[in-house]
C-alpha cells in the first residue's frame, strides 16, 4: 500500500466505530435544524441522505426528544441490503423488519427464476450478490468510480514514489482525463492524457470542489493532498493535466480514401 507523506498514514491508522466519527464540515452548507450556516471545521452530524447539521443541534433535538443520538440508516443497506463497509460504517444496518415498509429492499431474483419461488430461500445477502445475473453467469459489476479504484490499484501495485518520478504517468486513450485528473490533483502525481479527444473536466473539478474525493475516510489513505488546499478561490477546481491530442498518422491519411471506398 502506498504511503502519502502528512496526515494521511496517521488516519489510516485510526480506528473508527459506528457511532464515533468525528465529522467536521468541509464545504459550507446550512443546519437543518437551527437554519444557519455550518462552518468550515465545525463538528457536524448527518442527517438525512447529504444533508448535515450542527453537532450540538443534534444532540439538543435527540435531548429534548428523549431519544438516543443516533445515525440515520446506511443508504447502501437500505437499497441495497448489504454494505461493503460492514462494522467500519458509520451509519446504522438494523434488521430487515425493523426498516419502514418503503424502505426495506426488494429480493433480488435471478435471471429467469420464476415469480412463484419464495424469496425466503434466497439465502444471505452475499449469495444474493453472487445470483444476481442468473446461474453460470457473472455477477454484474457496478461501474460507479471504477476510476478511483483502478488508481488505488496503481499506488498499491507501483508506489507513490515510482509512479512521481521522471516524467510522471503517461495516459494514453485517456478519454475525459478522469485518471489523470485525480493523479494530479489527489496524489501530487504529474499524468499527461494522450487522446485526440478533448478533456470534459467539469464534473471532476465539481467534486474536487464539494470535497467529494475527501469524503470517506476509509480512501484517505491513497489522498496525499488534503481538501484543505483546494479550498482557495484560486485553485477551488484543481490543476488541469497535460494533454495531447494525437492521432495515428496512417489513420488521418487514410481515412479520406476508406471513406470513398477506394481501399479496404
Amino acid at each position: 500500500m502506498t504511503q502519502c507523506s502528512g496526515s494521511t498514514t496517521q488516519q489510516a491508522a485510526v480506528q473508527y466505530y459506528p457511532g464515533q466519527w468525528p465529522f467536521q464540515g468541509k464545504v459550507l452548507t446550512i443546519c437543518r435544524i437551527c437554519r444557519r450556516q455550518i462552518a468550515l471545521g465545525s463538528d457536524t452530524f448527518p442527517y438525512e441522505g447529504l444533508r448535515w447539521v450542527h453537532l450540538t443541534c443534534a444532540k439538543q433535538l435527540a435531548a429534548s426528544s428523549g431519544t438516543p443520538l443516533l445515525p440515520p440508516v446506511c443508504k447502501h443497506w437500505q437499497q441495497r441490503g448489504f454494505c461493503l463497509y460492514k462494522d467500519k460504517c458509520f451509519y446504522r444496518h438494523p434488521e430487515r423488519e425493523a426498516l419502514p415498509t418503503a424502505q426495506v429492499w426488494p429480493a433480488r431474483k435471478p435471471t429467469g427464476e420464476k415469480s412463484g419461488k419464495n424469496e425466503d430461500d434466497a439465502g444471505s445477502n452475499h449469495d444474493r450478490r453472487i445470483r444476481n445475473r442468473g446461474p453460470g453467469k457473472r455477477n454484474s459489476v457496478r461501474k460507479g468510480f471504477r476510476t478511483g479504484a483502478f488508481r488505488r490499484f496503481l499506488l498499491d501495485t507501483f508506489g507513490q514514489a515510482q509512479l512521481a518520478s521522471g516524467s510522471g504517468v503517461l495516459d494514453v486513450a485517456g478519454g475525459k482525463g478522469e485518471l489523470s485528473f485525480e493523479l494530479l490533483n489527489l496524489n501530487g502525481i504529474r499524468s499527461t492524457v494522450v487522446d485526440p479527444r478533448p478533456l470534459q473536466l467539469d464534473r471532476f473539478r465539481k467534486w474536487l470542489k464539494v470535497g467529494m474525493y475527501h469524503r470517506n475516510r476509509l480512501f484517505q489513505q491513497w489522498i496525499c493532498r488534503p481538501h484543505a488546499e483546494f479550498t482557495a478561490a484560486e485553485n477551488a477546481e484543481g490543476e488541469t493535466p497535460l494533454h495531447l491530442r494525437m492521432c495515428d498518422i496512417r489513420c488521418k491519411s487514410g481515412a479520406p480514401a476508406l471513406w470513398r471506398g477506394n481501399t479496404s
